[in-house]
């Protein structure tokens, strides 16, 4: 059985050096194409992609 949401993203992990966070991305929608996107297009962030499958 594959469990999918097409192309949405379905969880997200968030890590900090002293925290790592789980985000579920549908219930926080509006903060985090408002709020995260911000963090996420500073130059200054390092950010790490991966592809997950199934």
């Amino acid at each position: 059985m594959q469990y999918s949401f097409g192309n949405m993203i379905s969880l997200m992990q968030i890590s900090t050096f002293k925290k790592d966070f789980l985000v579920d991305p549908f219930t926080l929608h509006d903060e985090i194409r408002s709020e995260l996107k911000l963090k996420i297009e500073d130059p200054g962030t390092l950010l790490i992609v991966h592809g997950g499958a199934n």
